[in-house]
């Protein structure tokens, strides 16, 4: 998208779920766990969403409902980055000789399904907002990893770097000044793509009732819990599941145009 268009249409759309749960900080109309009024009831006044099959204030609950999904996300995402990142760049230095123990452990987790990678955290961890964490921080690091490695190989030949090892620079100093800088687009286009499958994992963890328990509101556990009445009373699923889906949406527009703009170019 031209300009800073992208930019200014994720953000308004990331900002609906973002806002959401920031509101539900301060303020939500009804207890999140405690019967208002009958199970299914259409939106009213009172209740502007209606109400799931216990009878709870789905907007209540959709305000609460995403606290723990942004946070597990941001922070998963944010530590299988930092561990990813600094074990691609060691590992392209090294070359494949070095890196062949830490790159097997890899494959063989690329080759575990992320529903797998959940039941097993939440069978070692307890089912919780722990396990959702830790499956996530596994299953987005090798991938991520993976990706640094590649791109580290192709820059450890460019002349530049050459130039500093002749020069006797510093190992830590060729990886952080020479090389990291380099990578800083390739880190912000996988970064946003790890993003959004965070907020697929995490909401599918809450749906398969591995992550956050009843009676604490999550938006993927809303969607799974709701789900024998959408015929009757469709909000009580529509709503977390399109937060979640411009979570995501919002999340990927405005990863674009941080990669189109990271290195001075704009993308039609």
């Amino acid at each position: 998208m031209r300009g800073r268009t992208g930019l200014v249409i994720g953000l308004l759309v990331l900002g609906v779920p973002v806002l959401t749960t920031l509101i539900g900080v301060f303020v939500h109309p009804y207890p999140t766990t405690a019967s208002v009024s009958g199970p299914l009831a259409g939106p009213s006044g009172a209740h502007p969403l209606g109400t799931d099959l216990l009878g709870r204030d789905v907007l209540s609950r959709m305000l609460v409902g995403g606290r723990s999904l942004l946070l597990i996300t941001v922070l998963a995402v944010a530590s299988a980055q930092l561990i990813a990142v600094s074990t691609g760049l060691l590992a392209g230095w090294l070359g494949r000789g070095g890196a062949r123990a830490v790159l097997a452990v890899f494959d063989v987790i690329l080759a575990v399904p992320a529903v797998l990678v959940l039941a097993a955290a939440a069978s070692a961890l307890g089912v919780g907002g722990l396990a959702a964490f830790a499956a996530i921080v596994v299953v987005l690091t090798p991938p991520t990893a993976r990706v640094i490695y590649a791109a580290t190989r192709a820059l450890v030949t460019e002349p530049y770097v050459e130039a500093a090892v002749l020069c006797g620079t510093p190992t830590r100093q060729i990886l952080v000044r020479d090389l990291l800088p380099n990578l800083r687009t390739i880190i912000f286009a996988d970064a946003g793509t790890r993003m959004v499958e965070a907020i697929i994992i995490i909401s599918a963890a809450g749906f398969l009732g591995f992550g956050p328990q009843p009676p604490t509101p999550d938006w993927g556990q809303m969607i799974n819990e709701n789900g024998g009445g959408i015929t009757v009373a469709p909000w009580c699923v529509l709503a977390p599941a399109l937060a979640i889906t411009l979570l995501a949406v919002g999340t990927n527009l405005i990863s674009d145009w941080l990669v189109a703009h990271s290195d001075g170019t704009n993308r039609e």
